[in-house]
């Protein structure tokens, strides 16, 4: 998810060991237009009977996974399970390198749906408020610190439409996998959320991961890097043919991935953004200056592991949606070559694929600096949530001078560390065997 109003931001730092946890996932549109909640949440009784996972630990020099649930449909997200307060009272946090706040439901909220697990600070014995200060978005007339979060990719029916969620800030200690904080964290408990937030109808909350400081603190992964249990590094894998994955604590795991990483320099910005220079389509380049690219609000590609889709803003959209079109002399392509003007997959229509129909559509390829990250077929035409006959476009317009991100589709071929020691995002093919929830 992109916050577009917010408090503020996490930082990173360093440490030592490896450590996997298996995540959960928002699934993407798989194609989620018009679905109710109730279609949004069918399915998903599997990922509720497993999202507690389980702990799997290994030697610290090793990597440490913990089993995950979610996927890319129906669900729409990743999520990992952490642990707030003393005794503990477990939450499944979405993972979500586009945002930057920790934020829990409280047991009162207004407008959290009733399902997921909430965190009361009263049963807790070592909470307390957190009183206002400089660090504080805005207090309330009690004088504790309180905070306004607006999402935007944030309901998969129209990722055109923003959430909120707001409340105010408490301290206490949290677990992450096998990582217990050595000192209290600051984190926000939701008091009221608008009910059109669709990745919170199954998951509890949400964990930012990305850069600056929050209510006056660094993000929780890099208080853990802080402490010295973890080194100033993350990456994540998602189960392309199942659901889960595995978030990475610290320093990559091998076994995730094939070949060696390649280095993508971030840009220096409190999302992670990396410079787009291209983007071809079955090799073809859709012909636009790298401006386009790079002349958007993030100065860049945000990279969003809480966004499932591809998102671009309206001359990358009009322009790939063209070069598909161009493609109709040689090819043909059902739902873009063969339907009227205004019906396409472009035009937010869906279609039923055979294989060989899927097959025939081409790779959309992205370049970074000569560093392509390739989305087959099957990671762009998704199926529908509720009707999974057919299939839907999992690329949206963000509208002229919109945001750029790449999400779940395009990582899922991947496995990808942020790096925040050497500023790079590293990527490498995805060893499918071992990414398993």
């Amino acid at each position: 998810m992109k916050v577009i109003a917010a408090l503020l931001l996490f930082v990173a730092l360093a440490a030592a060991a490896t450590h996997s946890i298996s995540m959960g996932r928002k699934t993407s549109p798989g194609v989620v237009f018009g679905e109710s909640k109730e279609a949004f949440s069918a399915g998903t009784d599997f990922y509720l009977s497993t999202k507690w996972g389980h702990l799997q630990t290994n030697n610290r020099k090793r990597a440490n996974n913990i089993i995950m649930g979610g996927n890319i449909n129906p669900l729409g997200i990743f999520y990992v399970n952490m642990s707030v307060g003393r005794p503990a009272q477990e939450v499944s946090v979405a993972v979500d390198s586009g945002s930057f706040t920790m934020l829990v439901p409280g047991p009162n909220c207004d407008g959290c749906p009733t399902a997921p697990a909430k965190y009361n600070p009263k049963l807790s014995t070592t909470v307390s408020q957190y009183q206002c200060s400089d660090a504080c978005q805005f207090c309330s007339d009690s004088n504790i610190c309180a905070w306004s979060n607006t999402y935007q990719t944030c309901n998969l029916s129209d990722t055109t439409q923003t959430c909120t969620v707001s409340g105010l800030v408490f301290v206490d200690y949290f677990e992450l996998g096998s990582l217990k904080s050595q000192g209290t964290t600051r984190f926000g408990v939701i008091d009221t959320q608008t009910k059109n937030f669709q990745q919170l109808y199954v998951i509890d909350g949400i964990l930012g991961f990305s850069l600056g400081t929050t209510f006056g603190q660094k993000a929780q992964i890099y208080q853990l890097a802080d402490e010295g249990q973890i080194s100033n590094k993350f990456g994540m894998c998602f189960d392309v043919d199942g659901q889960g994955g595995l978030l990475t604590l610290g320093e990559p795991d091998s076994k995730l991935y094939k070949g060696e990483l390649k280095n993508i320099p971030l840009i220096p910005n409190e999302a992670f953004v990396i410079e787009l220079d291209d983007v071809k389509i079955g090799g073809v380049s859709i012909g636009l200056p790298e401006s386009s690219y790079q002349d958007v609000p993030a100065g860049g590609c945000i990279v969003d592991s809480g966004t499932n889709i591809l998102l671009f803003p309206d001359d990358v959209f009009n322009a790939v949606k063209q070069t598909f079109l161009n493609k109709c002399n040689k090819a043909k392509l059902h739902g873009v070559c063969d339907v009227d003007e205004g019906k396409t997959f472009f035009d937010t229509q869906c279609y039923s694929l055979t294989p060989r129909q899927l097959k025939s559509f081409p790779n959309i390829e992205l370049d970074f600096g000569g560093i392509p990250m390739v989305l087959p077929p099957s990671s762009y035409l998704l199926p529908k949530v509720g009707d999974p006959s057919q299939r839907c476009l999992g690329i949206q317009n963000t509208g002229e001078g919109g945001l750029l991100i790449i999400g779940d589709t395009t990582m899922q071929q991947y496995y990808t560390v942020f790096d925040l020691e050497n500023n790079f995002l590293s990527i490498a093919p995805l060893n499918k065997q071992n990414c398993k929830a």
